[in-house]
């Protein structure tokens, strides 16, 4: 008995699994038309935490132009064979500054609502970071955790370790081509906010964006 083509798919959106400790598979992968990857960093957490397998979709950027809070797999504009993943929060024309934190969009304060902190096992895995030390107990601590919301009614969850270096920006104009990228774990990404002369990704080039992530 053969399968139906939308039960076939409905099956293969299961996966990714991870099949070993360092190994993922990806049945829908077969098609050509998807791409796995294995998160390694925590620029994305909760996300892509680090350590998750998770499916992008190829995508034509001309036909298909991202848009403000999709998370995008893009060609990393200085380092060749590389490629990023980062929520676009601005596209060409936008301006977008970062006050204590919080996005500056257009002049607007992009809302964040306070959810419950997520708890980050700091001994199982060494790559998640803590906000306060003192808060530590049997090797996990809390992470303060919010919604954001973007002009357009996209939510997504970002994380705050509290002050870092990149919670005050300039005000940045999104140029023609272009797009304004962010990690949601804000204390923890080399994102649009780090210019190219300082080992940043700056404006990421329409054009370089090579997929996508529907369900994030």
């Amino acid at each position: 008995m053969k399968l139906k083509l939308p039960i076939l798919l409905a099956v293969l959106q299961l996966l990714p699994i991870k099949a070993a400790a360092n190994e993922c598979i990806c049945a829908l992968c077969l098609f050509g038309n998807h791409h796995m990857w294995r998160i390694t960093g925590e620029a994305m957490a909760p996300t892509l935490d680090s350590g998750v397998c998770a499916v992008s979709r190829f995508i034509d950027p001309v036909k298909e132009p991202p848009a403000p809070g999709d998370v995008i797999v893009f060609k990393h504009p200085t380092k060749a064979n590389t490629s990023g993943v980062f929520r676009v929060v601005a596209t060409e024309g936008n301006t977008v500054r970062i006050t204590a934190g919080k996005v500056i969009l257009n002049g607007r304060e992009l809302p964040q609502v306070p959810t419950v902190p997520l708890i980050r096992d700091i001994q199982a895995n060494p790559n998640h970071r803590c906000e306060d030390a003192s808060l530590i107990k049997g090797g996990k601590c809390p992470v303060g955790r919010y919604v954001e919301t973007l002009p357009n009614g996209r939510s997504y969850e970002v994380l705050d370790l509290g002050y870092g270096n990149l919670d005050n920006t300039r005000t940045y104009t999104v140029p023609p081509g272009h797009l304004f990228v962010l990690g949601d774990h804000r204390d923890h990404a080399n994102d649009s906010r780090v210019p190219k002369s300082d080992g940043g990704i700056g404006f990421v080039p329409v054009e370089n964006v090579t997929g996508i992530f529907d369900d994030r």
